[in-house]
């Protein structure tokens, strides 16, 4: 059948297109997020290309999703052949399982291109300020879609947690003692958390904005350069059904890593250009209180 049909394939694919504003399978599968058994093409009144399947001997379909999380973004057709049709339920179970490992393996390709654009962006910026942290913010949110991203960097002196930068204009705690609230949870355990609801740990949260308590997940990853802890990245979602998994945990911390990295060079960058300016300062003092002096003395 794949030889006989593969002319028709390269057709379908590249000349069809579904409306899903129109009664089709697709439509149907992509409301429901269900597979669907179509055991006769030839009786689907909406079925396009149905002669051109029938004429070759296919009989039957089934159109199983291709979801991330609880959204379908795409679906599989699988075609079978008249003296298949006897099979078309035990092989069910064999296209939802290809359809989850397609969708897996395109949520990975899309999380590994983010990675590269981000990694771009955050590295774009070479000093040490509050655009490379609002760069570092921006991009967890689009990676992540989520609505709100909160950056914590740690402060030695006080031992504590201080918001360095955030997307959430309700944001009312700015300040995390080690061990408190989950920010302070994780600068203490050094390991990420997925919280699918934050009402499950109401012993932990602590409210970090004007707004209370409400069905929201969250994610947090330590920032780390090598053994050290320097921050804390926390973001947060307006939603339970569509919450943060373990997929997204890997891709928060492969993101919190080129940030460290990031944070990291900015700050070399910063002190060195910091470093030659109070040195051009002091050679224009020098040669101020005595001209004669030898530029290059000065300069040692």
């Amino acid at each position: 059948i794949a030889a006989e049909t593969n002319d028709l394939v390269t057709h379908y694919t590249s000349e069809m297109y579904l409306n899903l504003d129109e009664p089709c399978g697709a439509r149907e599968v992509f409301d429901t997020q269900k597979t669907l058994i179509v055991p006769d093409i030839a009786s689907a009144s909406s079925w396009k290309y149905k002669n051109e399947l029938l004429e070759i001997g296919i009989n039957s379909a089934i159109v199983s999703p291709l979801r991330i999380k609880n959204s379908v973004i795409g679906i599989l057709d699988v075609y079978l052949s008249q003296n298949e049709d006897d099979q078309i339920e035990q092989k069910k179970a064999v296209v939802e399982s290809f359809a989850k490992q397609i969708a897996a393996t395109l949520r990975q390709i899309q999380g590994l291109e983010t990675l590269n654009d981000v990694a771009r962006l955050i590295n774009s910026e070479i000093t040490y300020s509050s655009e490379l942290f609002k760069k570092i913010m921006v991009s967890a949110q689009q990676m992540l879609d989520c609505e709100h991203v909160s950056i914590f960097l740690a402060n030695s002196e006080q031992n504590a947690l201080m918001l360095e930068a955030s997307s959430s204009p309700d944001i009312k705690r700015t300040r995390f003692e080690m061990g408190e609230g989950l920010a302070g949870y994780i600068m203490q355990t050094g390991k990420s958390l997925v919280v699918p609801d934050v009402r499950q740990y109401p012993d932990t949260f602590v409210e970090s904005s004007s707004k209370p308590i409400n069905e929201r997940s969250m994610l947090l990853t330590p920032i780390r350069l090598q053994d050290q802890i320097i921050g804390v990245i926390s973001a947060d979602k307006d939603d339970v059904i569509e919450f943060f998994d373990k997929y997204d945990q890997s891709l928060i911390e492969a993101f919190s890593n080129q940030a460290a990295i990031a944070i990291r060079n900015a700050r070399l960058f910063t002190s060195e250009q910091q470093a030659r300016q109070d040195a051009e300062r002091l050679q224009r003092v020098a040669l101020i209180v005595n001209p004669e002096m030898d530029r290059e003395r000065v300069r040692k």
